[in-house]
């Protein structure tokens, strides 16, 4: 069966208190943190972008064609546009926020305070996973409206 793995919550080990970290390890785990946070933002721009070159894309090649379908279908159509546009706000607030948590990450280097740096990912993800889901929710819900809209339509004329 099918499992999504997408929203999986990952849970990080916290470092033992008794055992000393040498700083080179605590210097590569920062650097993997950012890394996590340049992956993040990277798909999640994609995304993004992804939703807005469908809007444009559609309405240029659509519109008029389920203008002359009908009125049902240019609401569902108009609709499946609207959850586009939803779900690119979502996105890019989801990214505005993994790009603060990139920046305080890169504020823990000097001091190499890693659990500072994981608490913060955790805390990010925590409190900002609803606008990456609904974004994605938004996106495919939207796609799907329009995509059928637009094959029907086509089909019918």
């Amino acid at each position: 069966m099918f499992k999504n793995d997408l929203f999986t919550n990952f849970e990080f080990e916290k470092f033992s208190n008794t055992d000393p970290i040498e700083n080179s390890v605590k210097q590569e785990y920062i650097k993997e943190m950012i890394a996590l946070a340049k992956s993040d933002k990277q798909g999640t721009f994609f995304y993004f972008a992804f939703n807005l070159t469908a809007i444009v894309f559609l309405v240029e090649k659509f519109q008029g064609v389920v203008r002359e379908v009908g009125f049902g279908y240019f609401i569902v159509f108009c609709l499946g546009i609207l959850l586009l546009c939803i779900s690119s706000v979502f996105f890019f607030t989801y990214w505005r926020k993994v790009h603060r948590y990139h920046i305080n990450v890169v504020s823990c280097i000097p001091t190499l305070n890693i659990e500072r740096a994981r608490d913060f990912w955790i805390e990010t993800w925590e409190h900002n996973k609803r606008y990456f889901k609904a974004g994605f929710y938004c996106m495919t819900t939207g796609l799907t409206f329009v995509v059928a809209v637009a094959l029907t339509s086509l089909l019918l004329l």
